[in-house]
């Protein structure tokens, strides 16, 4: 039976080595980050904003349930085409739920998008970091280098980061994992955090069962495939970077120690 899974996390989690590994079975169309805006992504078939603009949609085409729903299922269908046989994989970002979205909608309520997946129902995999200061500041180091993967030393310049803007990041990452647990049934998801799953460049053979249980098919997985992590010693990339780590890490704590239950 035909899955969607979705992963769901932020930037600098490791989605697109996971993503790159369960695509490499042959079994799942990795549809990529669905909802991102750089151009390359967009020209993607698989993405929203390239399905949306082939077929004329605009905002006011979403503005009521009724119309998001269309939207929903059309752009659904237009996946699974394009997958036939294989379970479709799709990426989306804390900060680009909202894209699909009734005019009408409170603030905290769950993301209409999110809802309509649930009712299908497709599954979840949350990507966490323990090291939530290592994951911000190789999100401002791609930044900075202009460049997202395979990063050396030598794409790198060093940089100042402004710890304050950093931590109010932090503390809207920390936030968005609880809310997405509380929002998403346990049986219909897994958490995984990226210093277990990734373990010697490869994905840690332990949690292969897990991801294959909630897919509800056991996919074959080649425990030599390899993940290209970047190459850059943060330390030297981040000139103030024993104090942002301090800080960002004492904002992660505060949050997740208040939430730890749900952050299971």
């Amino acid at each position: 039976m035909q899955q969607i899974v979705c992963i769901v996390a932020m930037q600098r989690a490791g989605t697109t080595a996971l993503r790159d590994a369960l695509a490499s079975t042959g079994g799942i169309l990795d549809c990529g980050e669905i909802f991102h805006t750089h151009i390359q992504a967009r020209n993607k078939p698989t993405s929203f904003f390239g399905f949306a603009r082939s077929n004329g949609l605009k905002f006011t085409d979403m503005i009521t349930e009724d119309n998001a729903a269309k939207v929903c299922d059309e752009y659904l269908a237009h996946l699974k085409s394009l997958a036939k046989d294989r379970h479709i994989l799709i990426d989306v970002k804390f900060n680009s739920w909202s894209v699909i979205c009734p005019g009408w909608h409170f603030v905290h309520q769950s993301p209409y998008f999110l809802e309509f997946l649930k009712k299908l129902p497709s599954k979840f995999i949350l990507l966490l970091r323990d090291n939530i200061a290592d994951q911000i500041l190789s999100e401002q180091i791609a930044h900075s280098a202009r460049k997202w993967h395979n990063l050396t030393s030598a794409d790198v310049a060093p940089i100042t980061v402004d710890i304050e803007r950093l931590k109010v990041k932090a503390r809207l990452i920390c936030l968005s994992e609880c809310f997405f647990l509380e929002n998403v049934p346990v049986p219909h998801r897994k958490v995984f955090k990226y210093e277990t799953l990734f373990l010697n460049d490869t994905v840690n053979e332990q949690a292969w069962p897990e991801i294959c249980d909630l897919i509800g098919e056991k996919i074959s997985f080649d425990p030599r495939y390899a993940i290209r992590k970047n190459q850059v010693d943060k330390r030297l990339a981040i000139e103030n970077y024993d104090e942002a780590v301090a800080s960002l890490a004492e904002v992660a704590m505060q949050i997740r120690d208040d939430n730890y239950g749900k952050l299971t």
